[in-house]
């Protein structure tokens, strides 16, 4: 019975040396990659994120803001909107929608130039 587990235990440690054998090698092949990247920086490593040729591809999003206009450009389309509205006023989304302008910029505009009335989503603008 002694012999048998004499026997267990040195098949369990030839077992145990080749497993700290291959562990060795791995190890090793980690550290020349390693060393490798370090001594040459230009290489480029895995590359994450979308899988080449996935470009083709739509990609999500909002799309282009439209055409660079100049500032009196996207006032006078602005004022033209205002002035189509009337009386009663035109929130600033509608304007921008209406002209073909990016909503930020025309926030960004319509206080300075138009009349404003009201708050929040209420605000009207009218000519002044």
């Amino acid at each position: 019975m002694s012999q048998s587990i004499d026997e267990q235990i040195a098949a369990l440690e030839k077992q145990l040396e080749q497993l700290r054998r291959r562990k060795l090698e791995t190890l090793q092949k980690e550290m020349a990659a390693l060393q490798a990247s370090l001594l040459n920086p230009g290489a480029a490593p895995a590359r994450r994120g979308r899988p080449p040729g996935s470009e083709s591809r739509p990609k999500s999003g909002r799309g282009s803001r439209g055409p660079r206009l100049k500032e009196d450009e996207v006032l006078e389309r602005l004022r033209s909107a205002v002035a189509a509205a009337g009386p009663d006023g035109i929130s600033a989304t509608d304007a921008a929608a209406q002209s073909g302008v990016f909503y930020p910029r025309a926030m960004r505009l319509m206080p300075k130039h138009f009349k404003r009335s009201g708050k929040g989503k209420w605000t009207r603008y009218r000519l002044k």
